[in-house]
């Protein structure tokens, strides 16, 4: 009787929906091709086609406007982030790269 709902005329009538507890396969594949669009734009397109990077392009709006830089990043990274410096990604490698250029900046 789990899978079945009584109506006014006590009749069984099934549950429509998705049954609780399973997954939306087609929601995990498209935050997976996402993934993989990010991944490839970050570490393909933008050094190949724009001869830049990541690292380039958070430091150049570091520069030009730190606080609405550091607004728009924060929305992505989790309240409490912990990064581990010896696992080379492309991310810590932007935050290293911002960091540089910020004690470089504060030493002109």
């Amino acid at each position: 009787m789990v899978n079945e709902l009584n109506n006014e005329e006590n009749k069984t009538v099934a549950r429509r929906g998705r049954p609780k507890g399973s997954t939306n396969k087609h929601a995990i594949s498209l935050v997976n091709q996402i993934n993989i669009a990010i991944d490839d734009a970050v570490n393909r397109i933008l050094p190949e086609k724009y001869n830049t990077t990541l690292q380039e392009i958070l430091a150049d709006s570091l520069k030009a406007n730190p606080t609405a830089t550091l607004t728009a990043i924060s929305r992505y990274i989790p309240p409490e982030f912990n990064v581990n410096i010896g696992i080379q990604n492309p991310f810590t490698e932007a935050l290293k790269e911002i960091n540089n250029k910020i004690i470089e900046h504060n030493d002109e």
